[in-house]
């Protein structure tokens, strides 16, 4: 009886470590700022930015934990003159950042959460409607300076 359950045990033990694999992110943030930026650098400047690239930087795991289509949806952008990233935070995965349009008419705060998953980072968004999907995680429009 011990022999089956030793088994076992030894064909399961390898797969439960493998699925608990821990997936962290980095200290300074330099390649979570780096997919932030990446997707940034796609709002700046264009109306209709690769609907497919942007797709890219969401957590599969979030499409998949929320049974999203991708055929019907479309990644939600803005359409800036220019960003700045403000900080990042290696315990939450956030970074803040900020996004303006022309003579900074109007400025919107923007936090983005990275995930890492299958040791490759994503974005985590924050909401989801019918036919768009938001990449960052906050928004908070129209902010003072």
């Amino acid at each position: 009886m011990k022999k089956p359950a030793i088994i076992l045990i030894a064909i399961f033990l390898p797969v439960v470590f493998a699925s608990c694999t821990v997936n962290k992110l980095s200290k300074k943030g330099v390649p979570e700022k780096k997919i932030v930026t990446d997707l940034l650098d796609m709002f700046v400047g264009s109306f209709t930015p690769d609907a497919a690239k942007m797709m890219k930087f969401i957590s599969p795991k979030y499409i998949a934990e929320n049974k999203l289509d991708l055929k019907f949806l479309q990644v939600n952008t803005y359409s800036p003159e220019g960003y700045k990233v403000l900080s990042y935070d290696s315990e939450t995965g956030t970074i803040k950042t900020e996004i303006w349009g022309e003579d900074k008419e109007w400025v919107h705060a923007l936090v983005f959460k990275v995930v890492m998953e299958n040791k490759k980072l994503y974005l985590y968004p924050g909401r989801y409607s019918k036919s768009f999907i938001d990449p960052w995680f906050k928004v908070q429009a129209y902010i003072q300076k």
